[in-house]
């Protein structure tokens, strides 16, 4: 299967940051587009996170995360993002990334159309990927930001 061509015939997807914070504090984004909903009640969703991955490592710790869908002026931004390994560089801090408290008090993306907080109730190792499922525990939204999307091309922004 090839699995380009499927990203392509599926685009756009609506795109996030995957926003963790670890022990330390140090807080982390992640670009994705492989998330969804997965049950209303309880209000659930999950994500797909590459198993090599720093953000795996802090949510397996942590089991916290935040989901957020950055607004289209933070295209530029978000290339970086995905372009980068916050295990090398803090991302926040060199990238300029925008935080602030949500409404459960963990690190929601400032500049964003929607933000999901939430908690991991599972995580399933899929093989070259883990599916993080996750309660949902605070929405929130801001309906002046457009969401950030992958183009009709397929898995870039």
């Amino acid at each position: 299967m090839n699995m380009t061509e499927a990203f392509r015939a599926t685009a756009p997807h609506p795109f996030a940051y995957l926003i963790t914070r670890d022990a330390q504090e140090k807080c982390n984004a992640m670009g994705v587009s492989w998330w969804t909903f997965a049950a209303v009640n309880p209000p659930t969703l999950a994500v797909c996170v590459g198993n090599k991955k720093h953000t795996l490592d802090v949510i397996r710790r942590t089991n916290r995360f935040s989901l957020c869908l950055p607004d289209q002026s933070l295209r530029e931004q978000a290339r970086k993002v995905c372009a980068t390994s916050g295990a090398k560089v803090d991302k926040v801090k060199e990238l300029g990334i925008e935080l602030t408290a949500g409404q459960t008090g963990f690190p929601i993306l400032k500049k964003a159309r929607a933000v999901f907080e939430c908690e991991v109730r599972q995580i399933l190792d899929l093989g070259d990927h883990s599916l993080c499922v996750a309660s949902i525990l605070a929405f929130s939204e801001d309906q002046e930001q457009e969401a950030l999307r992958t183009t009709e091309e397929g898995y870039t922004l």
